[in-house]
């Protein structure tokens, strides 16, 4: 296989987790000479698969019932989702990537993701995940309806490093129901974003 960092090999054996291959192909471009040197050779894996699960990274839910294709070679790791699940939102486009940078750089994880979503699904992900100890306000929020949403998600794979959460949300005749200040919203329409790294905005 490529010759990937230990974070990123250690993401590749957890973060794949099911799946049946439609087809695969491997291929080797280089030289077949003992000791050559690796910027000498080229590896590349690549999947066509369903039935996928992706769980890209611990506490956050996983990307399931995945369409996807595969792509593993020594610049790092690309997959794209046809169609998915995460919760019980249908993902009708999601592209996730994992570059290999220089030598002792930190692998950073990509994931965009479109969803047909929903209110109680959105605050699954402010209330139940990682962004829970920072998105404290949200703690007591419930509702429902239906919410498309367009998830970005940023991580290091490396322990104890920040995770960047860009959620873009489209809200349509929705309901929510804030008690900490006594407020119930009713056919709520507009596009609201949520930024870990800035809060919410509309």
């Amino acid at each position: 296989v490529p010759d990937f960092s230990d974070e990123l090999e250690h993401w590749l054996s957890t973060a794949i987790q099911a799946g049946h291959i439609n087809q695969g192909y491997f291929q080797y471009q280089g030289s077949l000479n003992k000791g050559a040197a690796p910027e000498s050779r080229s590896l590349s894996l690549y999947f066509d698969v369903h039935n996928a699960q992706l769980e890209y990274q611990p506490g956050w839910p996983a990307l399931t019932d995945a369409t996807a294709q595969v792509l593993i070679e020594d610049s790092g790791v690309r997959i794209s989702v046809d169609q998915g699940k995460i919760l019980n939102s249908p993902v009708s486009r999601a592209y996730a990537e994992v570059t290999y940078g220089a030598a002792g750089a930190i692998p950073v994880l990509q994931l965009h993701a479109q969803l047909q979503s929903s209110v109680r699904d959105g605050l699954y992900f402010l209330q139940k995940t990682p962004l829970a100890s920072t998105a404290i306000e949200f703690a007591q929020w419930r509702g429902q309806g239906a919410l498309p949403a367009v998830l970005d998600l940023t991580v290091p794979l490396a322990a104890q490093q920040p995770v960047h959460i860009k959620v873009a949300l489209n809200a349509h005749k929705a309901e929510l129901d804030i008690p900490d200040i006594n407020v119930q919203l009713r056919n709520l329409t507009g596009q609201f974003v949520f930024d870990s790294q800035r809060g919410l905005s509309a």
